[in-house]
This record gives structure tokens, sequence and C-alpha cells, in this order.
């Protein structure tokens, strides 16, 4: 009789539940819910050119650009800006572009592309953590996807989907470094380590911390050769590019660190805190906290001899660089700062609950002490209170499924925000300031599509306006300044973002507002005249422009 194994069925069935079965239909997933977003968007804007949600996405476009066909990091084609914070994504754009040319398209390829690694990385990570089952191998991968969210980083043009790809690829790089501590330096697998700790390391500044926690592993671990080296190479993208930008007069980190990060900055540690108590991020931050911590005491005090558990410092990694990101940094901003956090702090419960899955069902409870017993129905009684109070408190605020819905159904609105009123700036422009100096504080599509000069107000693309933000020095002085010295014709700008009020000379003509605002910073933007002699053309090519604005977008031009 032949082993059932060797049957057509059985072999057929022990092929569907394989785990490369689990990752294709995982990847079918996420394939599925960008076609879904796309769809959505189609149905709100017919016939109108795929859109990112983010504006940010042309802020990359428009210097990857410059740079494949002018040789100049900025905005502008003439000048340098210090305007990315992710150097590797801009690169690759801009390689893309000078070998294939310039196509809106591209950041959504690779998106797709990177999104699809991303998965495939966090498919090799569990399996590293011996999580192998079909099903929860299939659920866990779901779960990244769906939670972090995969879809809407896609159709979102930004590095966020290669910063979650190398995070995945790091700790799966980390993961076999740490499984044998007498791996020599020059191995196969040490220089697959520091390979994705440069690359990691220049998509992203904060991703950094990550890479500081497991140089701190291995120095505990007296492996100090390779954590120096392993440092030096992570810092080095981000030296290289602060020398390039001090040399060109610009400060050491990008203005978009700089000047993103500065309100944040600006609160004290207590007013911190209470931010965090209505933030959207206190559930999960709380979760991971209570996971984390539980984990990490059980296996050094319940455990007679504490297991190899790799998974608690995936999590702690997470936890650490979370906490340091709210209080150092930015989190939110259309679900992208936070998303590389999440993925892996996902990936490490996942890990850390098959590790006391594997070692309970090994021990049945008669064979564990008294003393024992005790230990572990008093840590159970703690967790699950302080995890039921934790539920109970913060289910009213949010919830990590909450934000992962509320992502799938805002992507396809996002886009047509965007297009709506970045992308009708930019055509304006295009149409009428052709070659000539504007004012904008959004500056991706306007720097991207609009053909023209932009002058930076928020401060991330003109170092001007950054210095006098920072050091709160007279920014309408140094409007005026810009003015004159670029011959501004024109400013489109959120007024409630500049309450110190513009020069004098800038006159309001006119504004758009866009309907079901869920991504612009403000739904309305305001137009305004840079010289009385240019208010009446300016109102005339409003009422002209008028006409070709999308359905709902509202205009005003003032008398």
């Amino acid at each position: 009789m032949e082993n059932a194994k060797n049957q057509p069925s059985a072999i057929l069935l022990h092929r569907l539940l394989s785990p490369y079965s689990m990752l294709i239909l995982a990847l079918l997933a996420l394939w599925n819910w960008v076609f879904r977003i796309i769809v959505e968007y189609t149905n709100l804007r017919p016939g109108i050119p795929f859109t990112y949600t983010l504006d940010d996405a042309y802020i990359h476009m428009a210097i990857a650009r410059n740079l494949a066909l002018h040789g100049v990091w900025g905005i502008n084609a003439g000048e340098f800006a210090s305007a990315s914070s992710s150097i590797l994504w801009t690169l690759i754009l801009s390689g893309i572009y000078r070998l294939f040319g310039v196509h809106d398209l591209t950041s959504f390829y690779l998106n797709v592309l990177f999104g699809s690694l991303a998965v495939v990385f966090a498919w090799r990570v569990l399996r590293q953590l011996k999580v192998t089952h079909p099903f929860f191998l299939l659920a866990s991968l779901l779960l990244v996807i769906y939670i972090t969210p995969f879809p809407t980083l896609v159709v979102s043009g930004m590095e966020t989907t290669l910063q979650i790809f190398l995070t995945f690829a790091f700790v799966d790089a980390g993961l076999l470094i740490l499984s044998d501590i007498r791996q020599p330096i020059r191995s196969k697998q040490t220089l697959y380590l520091l390979v994705t700790a440069l690359l990691y390391a220049a998509v992203r500044y904060e991703d950094l911390g990550i890479i500081a926690i497991f140089c701190l592993i291995l120095l505990f671990q007296r492996r100090f050769r390779l954590a120096i080296t392993l440092g030096a190479v992570a810092v080095f993208p981000a030296i290289l590019f602060g020398l390039i930008s001090t040399g060109q007069g610009w400060w050491f980190l990008p203005n978009s660190i700089l000047i993103k990060n500065s309100q944040q900055l600006s609160l004290s540690f207590l007013q911190r805190l209470e931010a965090l108590e209505v933030s959207p991020f206190m559930f999960y931050l709380r979760w991971m906290i209570l996971t984390g911590l539980f984990g990490l005491i059980a296996q050094q005090w319940l455990l007679p001899r504490p297991k190899a558990g790799k998974a608690h410092w995936i999590v702690l990694s997470a936890l650490s660089v979370l906490i340091a990101q709210y209080f150092l940094g930015i989190l939110g901003w259309f679900y992208r700062y936070e998303a590389y956090l999440i993925a892996l702090g996902i990936i490490g419960l996942v890990g850390m609950g098959r590790e006391w899955f594997a070692f309970f069902n090994a021990q049945t409870w008669k064979r564990f002490s008294k003393n024992m017993q005790l230990r572990i129905l008093f840590a159970a009684l703690i967790f699950g209170g302080a995890f039921l109070s934790n539920f109970l408190l913060s289910r009213s605020v949010y919830s990590l499924s909450m934000r992962a819905g509320d992502a799938q159904r805002n992507a396809p609105i996002a886009m047509m925000n965007i297009h709506d009123q970045q992308l009708q700036m930019a055509a304006f422009v295009r149409k009428y300031y052709a070659g000539s100096c504007i004012a904008a504080n959004d500056i991706g599509a306007v720097s991207y599509q609009g053909s023209g000069c932009v002058v930076d107000v928020y401060g991330l693309g003109n170092h001007d306006i950054a210095q006098a933000t920072l050091q709160k020095t007279s920014l309408v002085d140094t409007m005026q300044k810009l003015a004159q010295q670029k011959n501004i014709q024109i400013a489109i700008v959120y007024p409630k973002w500049f309450p110190q009020g513009f020069p004098e000379n800038w006159i309001p003509v006119g504004e758009w507002t866009i309907p079901n605002n869920v991504v612009a910073a403000e739904p309305t933007v305001r137009f305004y005249a840079v010289g009385a002699e240019r208010v009446l053309p300016l109102r005339q090519q409003l009422k002209e422009f008028a006409s070709s604005l999308p359905d709902g977008v509202t205009w005003q031009i003032y008398p």
C-alpha cells in the first residue's frame, strides 16, 4: 500500500498548505486591497489619472527629477534644497528617471514592488521565529498587511513600503546573526547584515533607532567588533548627506526633519504626556508596553531556564523606538510615520506568542511545581487585569483595527483630495505662471508639475524661511525679502498656517475649498497677488480657471 503522502490528493493538499502557498495568498490579498482602493478612486473621479494620497510624494518626485535631469538635489532645477529626509528613496527614483524617463506612476510601481517584498521578508522573519503552521502564518501576514496598513501606504507614493521591507530584511539578517554567537565577522550572514543596515539607515533617519538597539544587543553579547562596524556603516549615509548639505550652506539634518519636529520638541515632557493621553496611538502604546514587559519579565522570572526569546527583543525594540519617536519626532501623517513600528511590533508579538505556546504545550500543568503554578497564576491575573482595563479605557478612543479600517476607507478620498487641491494648484501655475516664481506652503505637486520656480514659505525647500521659523525671527520680513529677490508673482497658501500674517503688498484675491477633506492640511487654499498691479490679472485667471475645477470644489473671488 502506498504511503498517503504519495497519493495525488494528499500531495495536492500538502502543497496548498505549504508556507509558500500562504505567502502567495498574502500577496494576492495585498494586491486585491490596493486594486479596490484604485477602483473606488476612479468611481469618485471617473477618467482622472492616478493620484497619490500625499502631496509629499511629489516632493520626492520633483527632487528626483531635478537630480536625474540637472544634477541638482532640490525642488527647483537651479538650486540645492535639503527638502527630503529619505536619501535612498529619492536616489532610487532619480536612477529610474535617468534610465527610463520621468513618469508619474514610477512611485506607485515601486511601492507595489517594495510592499510585496515587505510581505516576503515578514514571511521570512515569521519562519525564523518558527511560526510555520499554515493558518497562523497566513493570519499573521494578513494582520500585518491590514493593520499596518500596507494598501494605503502603497498608494501614498512615499518611501514607507521600502522602509518596512528593509526593516524586516534587517531583522531577518539580525536573527541569523543572533542565532549563532560564534558567527565570524567575515561571514555571508555578517555581510547581509551590514548591507541591509546601510540601505535601511538611508531610507529614513529614525531607522537608526532599531539599528542602535541591535548594536546594544551585540555589545551585551561582547561582540564589540561587529557592533562598532555595524554602527559605523549605519551612520555613514546620514554623515555623507550632512556633509553635502552643510557644504551647500544648509543644515546637517534635512529641513523636513527640523521643521516638522520643531513643534513637538517645543513641548515640555509633561505636555507631551498630556497629549499622549488623547493620542490615537495610546492603545497601541499600552498594548505594546503590557505585552512586551510581561513577556520579558515572565521569561526571566517564570521559566527555570530562560529561553532564547528573540521575539521579545523585536517587541521591545519596536516599543522603545515608538516611544522615542513620539517624544522626539512625530507620528501619524496619514498612517505612515509609525507604520514600520506597527508592522514590526505585530511580527514580534506573534513570535512571542508562539514561543510561549510552544513552552506551555510541552509542559503539562501537573509537571510544574506548586511555587511555579502560583507564579504563573499570579502573572496571568495581573496581565489579564491590566489588559482588560487598558481595553476598556482605550476602546472608546481608538484602536488599531479602527485605524486600519479608516485607512482603507480614507485612501480613495485622500487621492481625490490631492487631485482636487494640489494638482489643480499645479495646473493653475503651469497654465498662467510657467517660468515665473510663485510662493506656496504645500510644495509637492506645484514643484513637480508647475513648470516654474517655487519658494517654500513653510521652510522645507527654502533655507531662509526655515531659519526664520526655527530662530523665531520675523517671517513676514523674510517673505518680503524673498518676494523681491525672486520676483514672486503670486502666493498659494493656507492662511491658518501663518498667524503672523503676510507682507502688506500680498493681497488676497480668491480661494478654493475642497469637499470631504481627510488628508489636506486645510480644505481651503487662498491665492494672494504679490503687488497691487497683479490683483486684476490674478482675479481674471481665477475666474477663467474655475470652469475646469473638479465637481464639488467651490471657489470664491474677493471683491
